[in-house]
């Protein structure tokens, strides 16, 4: 279980959605799952979609969620992370992008 699979997207902003997936990612760097290299690439990347919100600039964000969707569809290619591990980050950073729009 995720932290974000406790929350309806819809009760939280699109920054309170990306902090819950940050937090899920900073989980499993702490666990080992992700090098610290790969953890740090993908907080940075969640934490530019939180900028690009305090810009107002929507599309930056959502574009910084697709990536970082992507990025964790490798890791799960690569084996780094399981199926059900990644596809709870996926649905968290999609329920972000819906809240977003």
């Amino acid at each position: 279980m995720f932290r974000s699979d406790f929350i309806h997207p819809k009760l939280l902003t699109p920054v309170g959605q990306i902090k819950f997936l940050l937090d899920d990612v900073v989980f499993f760097a702490e666990m080992g799952i992700l090098n610290d290299d790969r953890g740090t690439v993908l907080t940075t990347m969640l934490e530019e979609g939180i900028k690009h919100l305090d810009q107002n600039n929507f599309n930056g964000t959502i574009t910084r969620l697709k990536a970082f969707i992507g990025e964790i569809n490798a890791e799960i290619k690569k084996g780094v992370l399981s199926k059900r591990e990644g596809e709870g980050l996926i649905d968290a950073a999609n329920d972000a992008i819906i809240i977003t729009h």
